[in-house]
């Protein structure tokens, strides 16, 4: 792998996406999209954390034909978010919480809002969401 291959992808102005179907990358997809970043910008691209997030964000939902529906927070948007204990590209973050269509499905602060598994997250089990 090149560490600077999403930040010269975005530096040609292209659809730079970071993406993984590993089991554990695919957990960490913002420290990978840390990386790049920082490789990017010791090439001396000057590639801002805003603009880098959005290689697992809006640019992954445009990849899909789907931009105009998730990938960024605006009214009329599906969204799933996160909240992280620090900047989302720190190696040190955790996330707080996740709310996934407008349902609180993990609290790191509430042991009943912790699925059995990051992989149990977006699973709903039938009369499993609170009001």
């Amino acid at each position: 792998m090149v560490r600077e291959n999403l930040a010269l992808v975005d530096d040609m102005q292209a659809c730079a996406v970071i993406h993984s179907d590993d089991p554990i990358h695919v957990q960490r997809l913002n420290q990978e999209v840390a990386k790049a970043m920082s490789a990017g910008n010791r090439m001396g691209l000057e590639i801002s954390p805003g603009r880098a997030i959005r290689w697992a964000t809006l640019n992954a939902a445009k990849s899909l034909g789907l931009d105009d529906q998730i990938g960024s927070l605006a009214p009329g948007k599906n969204a799933d978010i996160v909240l992280w204990s620090q900047h989302p590209l720190s190696v040190y973050s955790l996330a707080q919480q996740v709310w996934i269509d407008g349902h609180l499905r993990f609290d790191r602060g509430d042991a009943s809002v912790q699925p059995t598994s990051d992989f149990n997250l977006g699973i709903i089990t039938p009369g499993a969401i609170r009001p």
